[in-house]
């Protein structure tokens, strides 16, 4: 899924900073 892979990608970058 294109939404669970972009929401996962959101949360690691925001956890990455």
């Amino acid at each position: 899924m294109q939404l669970a892979d972009e929401l996962m990608q959101s949360l690691t970058s925001t956890i990455n900073i």
